[in-house]
């Protein structure tokens, strides 16, 4: 069992625990009954590995010097973990000696039957001490059993949710969902700057940050006890959390006990808590509408974040109370609260008692580690919080992308390097090969998404419109249609549509983003419903399913967005592509809208998704640009101005249809 051996070894070692084992120990004169059972004279734990040999017995002895220096051991009150040999593991049958030592079964029947023994296999990593010596170290430290046993179900619980990450879509046989190992997908995020200036989060020194593009991992905002990340929609804020929770979690379950201290620089490792903000707003707000009893006084005390706590550990039956999350704040290791989507919050008002409540938090338990993650206009439009150092998540540059492809690749052809690497080759080929692509990539979202659509279609599509269709297609795929109420793909599809074009037309100019009660307005008219009651009702739980499934569409305080931009501009252009070609030709040959550069990107689309349904109806596009271009205009001036515009946008048009060697068959 020597790989065995070391595996225990190395993760004792990790804990920060003095392991003496046999390996270092040097040549004695003593007899080694004596000898080993002398070894144990100020130690306060053993490990006891057990496979089918009980190991030497010394002449004229019965039993081995393993079972004396385990008897040796409960004598002088020392305690022992056991971890036995499962019996139906393939063991090598020269180590193997279970039917020819008559004592070896009765032993092994009697470990099992008088000490709490678990079971190993062939893998040195089947033996997961961690869990037991996470017990045994916290009731030495005088926490009772029946504390130690909650938080070990509460971190294990914790630690099974947020370990892997669910990417759906990717299309594996029958499968249309797949997990990946969190550790192995990450890709590391940065700042700009150094970390220790940000506070100063408005004058000389953040505009010194962003000019000269310094590289800070994100990883290092850990070392101040505050501190807020702001970042877009997929930039990575949810899921960096998420891993410093697993961290976390590893360290205090005794995985990997050095893992806090190496990766995150935390020594002690607070006691990691994940609270999402709009999770706490809602249970702050549903409390006091109820009149429930025994509840914090005030919207903006910090106490609700314990009260919180304790309902959800009831729900989810964690055991641990409310005051249990309070007396860890006062611990030796602290605590690490992580709050995510400060933007997610219902509205601006219980997002201004939030940030009220974690400024008095920050005050009032000094022993607490903070972290919030906000997008940057909720962020900014909020009262402030204080003494919170701010962090900027920066894009993706060359080295993150490529390091997220590797990963990626290496996380689905885990078993076959040769393939990960062909594959990796493949893809990076297509994400750098077009600027376009590439500043999509930025995001880690939207890399994701192309690296499914490249997964799934075995290449990216060539043009814009193709490629944002597959994107696009991919986030409804991945919709969860077994949760209750959904509506169909397609449906879905047409009310996004729908609500695009009507904020890209918008009276006054486009609008990103629109006021919920506006959205559920214009969605209410599509509704199939006998009264306009049902009809909100309906428009209103699309909303929020959309917000939750595919992401398309996102909570911004009270208003809805599209998750990008370029979301908006695609499915307007889809939209209109949709209707009568005398109908199009009246929205988009408009002088205002050619003229308007956020129409731009919307032509642009339009022509790549027209094109899709054959060509001539591109060509019959491009010959209605040419009528328009030929009408006659009173003013010279204006005339030219207006030639120019419309055949700098048809020569950008084909430029996009380049992929498909298209060039127009009008000759004037």
């Amino acid at each position: 069992m020597k790989d065995h051996r070391a595996h225990v070894i190395s993760a004792l070692r990790k804990a920060g625990i003095f392991v003496d084992p046999m390996e270092d120990w040097t040549a004695s004169s003593e007899e080694p009954k004596k000898f080993g059972t002398k070894r144990l004279e100020g130690c306060d734990l053993c490990i006891l590995l057990v496979a089918f040999r009980r190991g030497h017995v010394p002449e004229g002895e019965q039993k081995s010097i393993t079972q004396m220096e385990y008897n040796a051991a409960k004598e002088k009150g020392i305690d022992v973990l056991v971890y036995m040999l499962d019996e139906d593991a393939p063991w090598p049958r020269k180590f193997d000696e279970l039917d020819k030592d008559p004592q070896m079964r009765p032993w092994r029947e009697t470990l099992l039957e008088h000490r709490g023994v678990t079971l190993f296999d062939l893998k040195p990593d089947s033996i997961d001490i961690g869990p037991a010596l996470f017990r045994w170290k916290n009731e030495k430290s005088g926490s009772t059993g029946h504390d130690v046993t909650l938080a070990e179900t509460y971190l294990t619980t914790l630690l099974d949710e947020f370990k892997s990450i669910e990417v759906r879509g990717v299309k594996v046989s029958d499968a249309q969902a797949h997990r990946l190992d969190i550790e192995k997908l990450y890709t590391p995020l940065h700042i700009t700057g150094s970390i220790d200036d940000l506070n100063d989060v408005t004058g000389s020194k953040l505009a010194h940050r962003r000019q000269t593009g310094d590289k800070v991992s994100l990883d290092k905002v850990l070392k101040h006890r505050a501190a807020v990340i702001i970042g877009d929609p997929g930039a990575g804020k949810s899921t960096f959390l998420k891993r410093i929770v697993t961290i976390l979690c590893r360290t205090w379950l005794g995985h990997d006990p050095g893992n806090s201290s190496t990766r995150l620089g935390l020594s002690p490792a607070p006691f990691p808590v994940f609270v999402r903000l709009f999770d706490l707003a809602s249970h702050i707000r549903q409390c006091r509408e109820s009149g429930e009893k025994g509840c914090p006084s005030g919207e903006d005390n910090p106490a609700w974040v314990f009260h919180y706590l304790g309902s959800l550990s009831t729900d989810r039956r964690w055991g641990l109370t409310r005051e249990w999350f309070e007396r860890q704040c006062d611990t030796e290791e602290g605590i690490a609260i992580l709050l995510d989507g400060l933007d997610e919050t219902p509205d601006k008002l219980s997002r201004n008692n939030i940030i009220k409540l974690v400024n008095k938090l920050k005050n009032d338990r000094p022993c607490c580690r903070l972290v919030v993650t906000s997008r940057p206009v909720a962020f900014e439009e909020s009262v402030p919080l204080r003494g919170f150092y701010r962090c900027d998540i920066a894009s993706l540059d060359d080295e993150g992308v490529n390091t997220f492809i590797r990963q990626w690749c290496d996380a689905l052809y885990f078993d076959t390097p040769e393939i990960a690497k062909k594959h990796f080759e493949e893809l990076r080929h297509e994400v750098f090969a077009r600027a376009a692509i590439r500043r999509m990539a930025a995001n880690p979202v939207m890399l994701t998404a192309l690296a499914v659509v490249h997964w799934n279609n075995k290449r990216l599509p060539e043009q814009r419109a193709e490629l944002y269709e597959s994107v696009i297609g991919w986030l409804l795929d991945s919709r969860d249609m077994k949760r209750p109420g959904r509506i169909g793909r397609d449906e879905c599809r047409e009310h996004l549509q729908m609500i695009a074009l009507s904020m890209q037309s918008w009276k006054g100019g486009r609008q990103q983003s629109l006021e919920r009660g506006e959205m559920i307005d214009l969605l209410a008219k599509e509704m199939s419903a006998p009264d306009e009651k049902k009809r909100r009702s309906m428009a209103e739980k699309f909303i929020e399913h959309e917000e939750l499934d595919s992401g398309i569409i996102r909570a911004s305080g009270n208003r809805v967005e599209f998750w990008h931009l370029t979301f908006l501009e695609y499915l307007a252009a889809r939209e209109l592509a949709g209707i009568g070609d005398e109908s199009q030709r009246k929205v988009l040959l408009k002088k205002e809208i050619i003229d308007d550069p956020n129409w731009r990107e919307t032509l642009l689309l339009f022509i790549g998704v027209l094109w899709s349904q054959g060509r001539k109806k591109v060509e019959g596009f491009f010959g209605a640009m040419l009528d328009n271009i030929e009408k006659p205009c009173g003013d010279e001036e204006n005339a030219l101005t207006r030639e120019a515009r419309c055949f700098g946008l048809m020569g950008a048009m084909l430029r996009d249809l380049q992929p498909y060697d298209y060039h127009i068959g009008d000759n004037r």
